[in-house]
C-alpha cells in the first residue's frame, strides 16, 4: 500500500476515534464506583421488573427471610448505571430502570471478566412475578431462581446464561452473544444472529432460529422447532416429543427418547443420513433438513 493510502486510513482512523470521543466521551481504566441501595416493598406489592440499561451482574432471586420484598444493587458499577438507580421507580406494582445517560468508552480495562456486580430480588415463598424485562445493548448476564409469568430478555452483544427459571413464557433475543440455560421450565422462544446456545434439562417446548452458531439441547422433555443458517445441532430427548430441524450447511444429530414411538423422517441435499428403522406406532415424527451436512438419528 502506499504512502498516501496509509495517511488517508490514518486520517480515517482518527477521524471515527474523535467522532466516538465527542458522541460517548473516553475514560482510561476501570471508572466504575462502589455503589450500594435497596428498595423495600410490602407483601406481594411487587408484580413486574422491568429494566433497560446496559450493566453486566449476576441477577438473583431469592426467597424473602419476611413476608416483605426488596431488590438491592451492591458492587461496582458504571456512573452511568448508577445515576439510573437512582432514578429508578416503582408504580402500580412495577420496577422500572432506565438509564439515559450514555456509558462512556473506556480503554485499558480488564473488569469485563470480573462479575462483581449483583442484583438480589428477594420476594415471599411462592410469589410468582408477572413479568420480568431486561433491555440491553451491551450486558453479560447470569439470572438464577426466577419464578414468572414471562421473561423477556433483549441484548445486542453479550452472553447470557440462565438457571433454575420457571416461567410459561420465556422469549429470548440475542444480536452476538452465546447462551447458556439449565434447569428451565416453560416454552423458550430463541433469536439468535451470531452466538452458541447450549440448554440442558429443558421442560417445555423449544423453538429457535440461529443465524450462525452451534446449538446443543440435552434432556429436552417438550417439543422442538429448531431453524439455523449455518451451524451444527445436536438434540437429545428425556421425553418423546415432536422434532424439526431444518438448516443450510451444518450436521444435525438427534438422540430419540427411549419411548419415542413415531416416524424418523431425515433428508441432505449433500452429506450422509443415518437414521433408524421408524417404529410407527403413532404419528409423532422427528424430522431433519439440511441442505449441506450430515444427518444423524439414533434412539
Amino acid at each position: 500500500m502506499s504512502t498516501k493510502k496509509w495517511l488517508a486510513l490514518a486520517v480515517i482512523c482518527i477521524g471515527i476515534g474523535l467522532l466516538g470521543t465527542s458522541i460517548y466521551g473516553v475514560q482510561f481504566g476501570d471508572k466504575r464506583e462502589e455503589y450500594s441501595k435497596r428498595w423495600d416493598f410490602k407483601s406481594d406489592e411487587l408484580q413486574s421488573v422491568i429494566m433497560n440499561a446496559n450493566f453486566s451482574a449476576d441477577i438473583e432471586f431469592v426467597v424473602s427471610p419476611d413476608s416483605g420484598s426488596y431488590i438491592e444493587v451492591d458492587g461496582k458499577w458504571d456512573p452511568a448505571v448508577i445515576q439510573s438507580f437512582e432514578q429508578a421507580n416503582f408504580s402500580d406494582g412495577t420496577f422500572k430502570l432506565s438509564q439515559t445517560e450514555r456509558e462512556q468508552l473506556q480503554f485499558f480495562t480488564l473488569y469485563w471478566n470480573d462479575r462483581d456486580s449483583k442484583i438480589t430480588v428477594a420476594l415471599p415463598e411462592g410469589h410468582q412475578l408477572n413479568e420480568v424485562k431486561l433491555d440491553s445493548s451491551s450486558s453479560d448476564w447470569t439470572l438464577t431462581g426466577l419464578n414468572a409469568n414471562l421473561l423477556e430478555l433483549n441484548n445486542t452483544s453479550g452472553s447470557i446464561q440462565l438457571e433454575d427459571i420457571s416461567a410459561p413464557r420465556i422469549e429470548l433475543e440475542l444480536t452476538s452473544g452465546d447462551l447458556e440455560a439449565s434447569r428451565i421450565h416453560g416454552n423458550l422462544d430463541v433469536s439468535m444472529n451470531s452466538g452458541n446456545f447450549q440448554a440442558d434439562q429443558i421442560t417445555g417446548d423449544l423453538n429457535s432460529r440461529i443465524q450462525s452458531g452451534d446449538t446443543e439441547i440435552t434432556k429436552l422433555s417438550g417439543a422442538a422447532l429448531i431453524k439455523f443458517t449455518s451451524g451444527s445441532v445436536k438434540v437429545e430427548q428425556a421425553a418423546s416429543g415432536p422434532i424439526d430441524v431444518s438448516g443450510q450447511s451444518g450436521d444435525i444429530f438427534i438422540q430419540a427418547a427411549p419411548d419415542f414411538e413415531g416416524v424418523y423422517d431425515a433428508r441432505a441435499t449433500s452429506g450422509d443420513v443415518n437414521v433408524p428403522e421408524s417404529p410407527m406406532i403413532n404419528q409423532e415424527v422427528i424430522k431433519a433438513r439440511t441442505t449441506s451436512g450430515s444427518i444423524k438419528i439414533t434412539n
